[in-house]
C-alpha cells in the first residue's frame, strides 16, 4: 500500500540578540511580556498598533519563544516553527526604539518528508533605515530567468 503520508512542514530559526544595558533589556522584556499577554490584558498606546500589525488579536503568540542567555542577551528560537514575519516586526519595533542594535537572522524552511516545494530559507537584516530581506525562492527564480534571458 503506498498511500499518502502528510508532511509536516517547518521554518526554524536559532539566535541571539544582544541588549547595550540591562535598561534596554528590561524595557524590551516588559514589551514583549505586554504582546504575550495582549489577548487578556490589551495593549494601549503604540503597543496597540503594533498587536494590531502582528494580528495578536487572533491568535496571541508572537511568533517565537526567547529565553534570557544572561542578563543582555536572548535567545531567540521556535521549537518547530517561527513566525518569521511577527519576529520580525516585533525586531523592527525594538531597532527603532533604540532598545538593541541592528542585527540579521537566518531561517530554514523544512520539512519532515521529502516534497519538492519544501525547502528553502531566507534571511532578513533589521535596522533603524529599514529592514532587507533576502529568500532562496526569490534568488533562484532571478537566477534561473537571468540564464533564460528573461527581463528580472
Amino acid at each position: 500500500e503506498g498511500g499518502f503520508v502528510m508532511a509536516n512542514y517547518y521554518t526554524q530559526a536559532s539566535f541571539l540578540v544582544s541588549f547595550e544595558t540591562k535598561e534596554k533589556e528590561n524595557e524590551a522584556s516588559t514589551i514583549l511580556s505586554a504582546l504575550e499577554n495582549h489577548e487578556d490584558e490589551p495593549c494601549q498606546g503604540e503597543l496597540k498598533d503594533l498587536a494590531k500589525a502582528m494580528e495578536l488579536e487572533d491568535y496571541c503568540y508572537v511568533g517565537f519563544s526567547c529565553q534570557d542567555e544572561d542578563s543582555l542577551t536572548w535567545w531567540i528560537y521556535a521549537d518547530e516553527t517561527i513566525d518569521v514575519n511577527r519576529t520580525v516586526q516585533f525586531f523592527e519595533y525594538l531597532v527603532r526604539k533604540d532598545l538593541c542594535k541592528p542585527f540579521g537572522f537566518q531561517w530554514a524552511d523544512t520539512c519532515s518528508k521529502a516534497r519538492l516545494d519544501a525547502f528553502g530559507g531566507g534571511a532578513v537584516f533589521i535596522s533603524k533605515e529599514g529592514t532587507e530581506w533576502m529568500s532562496t525562492d526569490a534568488w533562484l527564480l532571478e537566477q534561473s530567468q537571468k540564464a533564460n534571458g528573461e527581463d528580472v
